[in-house]
């Protein structure tokens, strides 16, 4: 059984969609300013912390929040990035 959804369900969905890749990127330049990083590592950093449940997004402002002030300083952006390179080469590893 299919489920045909309606105008305002279609615009809700098109809506939420838009908003969580705006938040997206809008987290990501937020670290790419905060530690001096490329945007690639930045995006690699983004996608650790919400694999780690580090950050969550709020569906009031529409925009990603983090759990603990902490993870906005430099040093911990940047060892969040060596860990998930580190994370990254076991996994290449045969």
């Amino acid at each position: 059984m299919t489920y045909i959804m309606n105008a305002a369900e279609k615009a809700f969905c098109k809506d939420f969609g838009c908003a969580l890749g705006d938040a997206e990127n809008d987290f990501v330049t937020r670290l790419e300013e905060q530690a001096k990083i490329s945007g690639d590592e930045a995006f690699v950093v983004f996608c650790l912390y919400k694999k780690s449940k580090a950050i969550t997004f709020d569906r009031a402002n529409r925009s990603y929040v983090v759990k603990h002030g902490s993870l906005w300083n430099k040093d911990v952006i940047l060892r969040a990035l060596d860990y998930a390179r580190a994370i990254t080469a076991l996994e290449k590893r045969p």
